[in-house]
């Protein structure tokens, strides 16, 4: 099987945070706090990452996701013309909706998580007495680990896409001055919820928030319907007091308009203005979960430069603990 080097976040979403007639694009490394400009070719990619040798032969993911890009394109393309997710058709939808869920389980840092979790797992096991022979026995797998833990990954998308379906699909768009960085992760999560020990960022977790960056400008987000419906029962609030006194409206609710903006997005699938805050905020889960690379368009990092200096845990992928 030919070796070709084969990116885990595609090239026409790469395409859009870069610039120049040979597209470039600004990569942070947050392992070396290095920045430099390169061809999208050489970013978010690996040799052979999508070929595995099975028992029964060579086999490569590359032409299915070769395929699925090919379809997603044009609709990514289509919403950020657009700037609306409602003119897409059904079928569309459910393209879009198996692309975000596969570009979940494809990265890099999606298989070095079960590497990191076997680990920490065997670690764990020898610390309360197993025998190292022990614990790799219950920890590893005889199969090649890259084809092992590979294949595995993608049997995973099965169990993501009802997640993923079900949620409430939102498009964001960066306000004037600001830009989104996307990251070699770029599907990332955030829960304002604490459930204490047990983790707010399981993918079906109640107020699970999922962004996908799909431009420089754009954000599609994937909020828990609970979070939606409180928006929508904040926003009929909102236009009932209307009809009494806007300036009432005003004094209650001090995001009355933001509210009033999100509701009307959420219902037409239309783009929502986040004003800068909101864009850092979303900028800074691309830092938090890439494994080294982050990449705007213009080389503003400062973000990633705030964060590191704040904590040097940043400089790795944020991943789950055995204790």
């Amino acid at each position: 099987m030919p070796v070709q080097n084969q990116h885990y976040v595609p090239r026409f979403i790469l395409k859009r945070f870069s610039s120049g007639k040979k597209p470039k694009i600004w990569v942070y490394d947050k392992s070396t706090d290095k920045q430099f400009y390169t061809n999208i070719k050489n970013i978010a990619a690996e040799n052979g990452f999508y070929n595995f040798d099975t028992p029964v032969g060579s086999i490569t993911m590359e032409p299915l996701l070769s395929d699925l890009e090919g379809k997603t394109s044009s609709i990514t393309k289509k919403i950020c013309e657009h700037k609306c997710l409602n003119k897409l058709t059904q079928d569309e939808a459910s393209i879009l909706i198996l692309f975000v869920s596969v570009q979940f389980i494809r990265t890099k840092e999606y298989r070095e998580r079960f590497t990191d979790l076997g680990a920490q797992l065997k670690s764990a096991l020898m610390d309360r007495g197993a025998t190292e022979e022990q614990a790799r026995d219950l920890t590893e797998d005889e199969a090649d680990e890259h084809t092992f833990i590979g294949l595995k990954s993608f049997q995973h998308v099965e169990h993501v896409i009802p997640q993923f379906r079900e949620k409430a699909w939102i498009l964001f768009e960066a306000c004037s001055g600001s830009s989104f960085y996307i990251s070699n992760n770029p599907v990332v999560l955030h829960n304002d919820n604490d459930y204490g020990p047990y983790g707010n960022l399981g993918t079906s977790v109640k107020g699970i928030e999922i962004y996908f960056p799909l431009s420089s400008a754009l954000c599609l987000a994937l909020y828990c319907p609970t979070l939606a419906d409180q928006i929508m029962e904040t926003s009929q609030k909102i236009k009932d007091l209307d009809k009494i006194s806007p300036a009432m409206t005003d004094r209650i609710y001090s995001n009355s308009e933001a509210i009033r903006d999100f509701s009307h997005g959420l219902e037409n699938g239309i783009a929502i203005t986040v004003n800068s805050e909101n864009v850092k905020m979303m900028n800074s889960l691309q830092v938090t979960f890439s494994i080294r690379y982050v990449y705007d368009e213009k080389g503003d990092f400062s973000v990633v430069k705030d964060m590191i200096e704040h904590s040097d845990e940043y400089r790795g992928a944020n991943r789950a603990k055995i204790c």
